[in-house]
């Protein structure tokens, strides 16, 4: 609490005594009189603000939202006070989770209530604390400005920013690519799992015939399979110092998280289990595989450290939790065969025990500096670096493929469907 505009005006006013007792004595005593009126009226509006209850304020926002995408809440400020309230509404904010507010001011009547709309855009992954709400008011008579805070401890999970997890039926719109895979893998798969009857045609072969249902209907009908389900499939996300590293304004690490959904939700309707595993020098997270993972509740907290990734450390965790054969996913970024060479022992060692497909991602900058001729000094090393780069991870994706690994090399924007698609056809080919 502390004194209002009014309280000093009224000093200031008070003040003129003293200049009248230059040519009175008796101004002095006015104005030790009016300084005790003062005080007392004061003390007693003091009195009466600290016996009121305080305003009621209320708030309402979503409980997911998702990184670099504007959304608002709303707080609500009842007046429950037996007089008119005037006052301003505030909160605080960061550059992490900046707010607008267009208009803060509030001038209520007993029993009305304000409507607040807090406009936020969060820069960063992560729980989102809101903070305290803020208002600042006048007491009853005007000479003290109260200022109360109220913090419900409300927060807001910020996932990656994919727009689906906003509206009420999640991955609407990706739903066709997996149902486009799923004709696919009924079609060409070779597995065991019954899937459905059908006419024949002269192409199938005649052990596909089903006797029985041919007697039945009087005409030949024939099985079709589709690939095995109900496997185990591990996706590895590397959270080490390489991840960092920005790709069309979001990190390589968002990029995977966001691929990561994509395998989780591709995996439910194929009734596979799912676990994800997040590695730097140590295993972060781990959950065991289940047909219904919540990849985002459970790892979008999550951000890359400046540590270097082990993945001997991985290899070991891994043979630990599977001891049978599964489809690992890693997604990951190896520079080159000579910062790597343990990194990839270590994947050729797991690889025969598992089957390992490694996810890389290529930087567009880079691959358009090596196709671009150089104009200038500067554009010709520039021109060589991307170049050597570029051969270097080339030969670090051959060494992969020489010791058995599949490796999905991709840039960001096809990240998603590359990924899905070759899990598809892993279980089409029955890799899985």
């Amino acid at each position: 609490m502390i004194p209002s505009r009014n309280l000093g005006l009224v000093l200031l006013l008070n003040l003129g005594f003293l200049y009248l007792a230059h040519w009175d004595y008796r101004g002095y005593y006015c104005f030790a009189g009016g300084l005790a009126l003062i005080a007392l009226v004061a003390l007693i509006d003091y009195r009466r603000q600290r016996r009121e209850s305080p305003p009621l304020v209320t708030r309402r926002s979503p409980d997911i939202w998702g990184v670099n995408l504007k959304g608002h809440y709303e707080v609500e400020v009842v007046n429950n006070l037996q007089r008119r309230l005037r006052g301003e509404f505030a909160e605080d904010w960061s550059e992490s989770f900046p707010k607008r507010m267009p208009d803060s001011k509030f001038n209520l009547v007993p029993g009305e209530a304000r409507l607040f709309r807090v406009e936020f855009a969060a820069r960063e992954r992560g729980e989102m604390k809101l903070g305290p709400s803020y208002l600042r008011y006048g007491s009853p008579w005007g000479w003290w400005l109260m200022t109360r805070s109220y913090d419900r401890g409300d927060s807001i999970k910020i996932y990656p920013s994919i727009t689906d997890y906003i509206a009420f039926e999640p991955f609407l719109h990706r739903r066709r690519w997996y149902q486009r895979g799923l004709q696919v893998l009924r079609q060409h798969g070779e597995g065991t799992d019954f899937d459905s009857l059908r006419d024949y045609h002269p192409d199938d072969a005649y052990r596909k015939v089903n006797w029985k249902a041919t007697a039945r209907l009087s005409r030949p009908i024939v099985t079709q399979y589709r690939a095995e389900q109900n496997r185990e499939i591990v996706v590895a996300l590397d959270s080490g110092r390489n991840m960092f590293a920005p790709i069309g304004g979001r990190t390589r690490f968002d990029l995977y998280l966001d691929a990561v959904v994509q395998v989780s939700y591709a995996s439910r309707l194929q009734n596979d289990r799912l676990g994800v595993l997040l590695f730097d020098r140590e295993v972060r997270f781990y959950h065991a595989p289940t047909r219904r993972p919540e990849v985002l509740a459970e790892l979008y907290p999550f951000h890359p450290r400046h540590r270097e990734s082990d993945f001997a450390n991985l290899y070991a965790f891994l043979q630990m939790k599977h001891p049978r054969r599964a489809l690992i996913f890693i997604l990951t970024e190896i520079a080159d065969c000579v910062s790597g060479a343990r990194a990839m022992l270590t994947l050729e060692m797991m690889n025969h025990r598992h089957q390992v497909i490694v996810v890389m991602l290529d930087t567009p900058e880079v691959s358009a500096l090596a196709s671009e001729s150089p104009r200038d000094e500067n554009g010709f090393y520039l021109h060589a670096a991307a170049l050597s780069y570029l051969q270097e991870k080339q030969r670090v994706c051959r060494r992969l493929r020489r010791g058995g690994i599949e490796v999905v090399r991709t840039f960001a924007e096809r990240l998603n469907l590359e990924l899905v698609n070759r899990y598809l056809s892993l279980k089409a080919r029955q890799l899985a």
